[in-house]
């Protein structure tokens, strides 16, 4: 493979290294150019100082993210949707992992304003109806270039599937999967027309899609996954898709070592932590 490698592409790098590559515009002047990334610890350091300016805007709610390497793959991963027009990417995985607070950062990096619709709200309904509606009047202000962000991002986290109902017990269960649905309906709606008038009932003059990210959590249970599929074709095929599983030990025991930072010998906390 490297001698096929070496003769039709040349490269500075052997097959064997691949899986240690990755090109990213997270630093780059021009979010259109993708460089290497050949120093990880200066990434790291960057994404440090635009979590600092992050935090410092009184609006936000503060962040404390350490910046292992699978989550700075995870924000690469979500960065090259955000600067890409009518880029959906669909995340499978299990949920309440940080990656919402991972697209706050890069939301922020690339001037998107961000917005979470999330399925366990108790008043879903309501919470959805405003939320794109907030996504429609700053879609129309990008529009008209009187706003300060370039686009909107949307996180959505989604859960069991609405055709399992006759397995959940419990009633929040049922409601959390009706729920579950009711953003799948809207999603689909808005990758496959652009269409926000069945959700606030309002006409647009323009097309959300030209200005909106979708970024979807949904679970990997794969009867599950296989129907969303089926019922939503427009929205998976409008869709980057990145299989994720828990973080791995290394991301763990990084968190756990920076953590004990200030409390614990330095000498210590790698054993500890460990």
């Amino acid at each position: 493979m490297n001698k096929v490698i070496e003769k039709h592409l040349n490269p500075k790098w052997k097959f064997e290294e691949v899986p240690n590559l990755m090109f990213s515009s997270i630093t780059s002047s021009d979010p259109s150019q993708y460089v290497e990334i050949e120093n990880w610890q200066d990434l790291q350091s960057y994404l440090q100082e635009q979590q600092e300016k992050y935090n410092s805007d009184p609006s936000h709610k503060k962040l404390n993210l350490i910046f292992f390497r699978v989550a700075i793959e995870f924000i690469a991963k979500v960065s090259r949707t955000l600067i890409l027009p009518r880029s959906h990417l669909i995340n499978i995985g299990p949920g309440e992992l940080g990656r919402c607070s991972l697209l706050r950062i890069a939301s922020y990096i690339y001037e998107q304003q961000m917005y979470v619709l999330n399925y366990r709200e108790p008043k879903f309904e309501e919470m959805a109806a405003n939320i794109f509606k907030s996504i429609k009047e700053t879609c129309e202000e990008i529009n008209k270039k009187s706003s300060s962000y370039k686009g909107a991002s949307l996180f959505c986290k989604t859960g069991e599937s609405i055709e399992d109902l006759d397995e959940l017990e419990s009633k929040e269960s049922r409601k959390f999967a009706k729920n579950t649905e009711s953003i799948m309906d809207h999603l689909y709606q808005l990758a496959s027309t652009g269409e926000l008038r069945h959700i606030i009932n309002e006409e647009l003059d323009f097309d959300i899609r030209d200005h909106l990210h979708m970024i979807i959590q949904v679970p990997s249970k794969p009867e599950d996954l296989r129907r969303k599929t089926k019922m939503y074709p427009a929205l998976f095929s409008e869709c980057n898709i990145v299989y994720q599983s828990f973080w791995p030990l290394e991301a763990i025991i990084s968190i756990a070592n920076k953590k004990m930072e200030g409390q614990i010998d330095e000498a210590l906390r790698p054993q500890i932590a460990e």
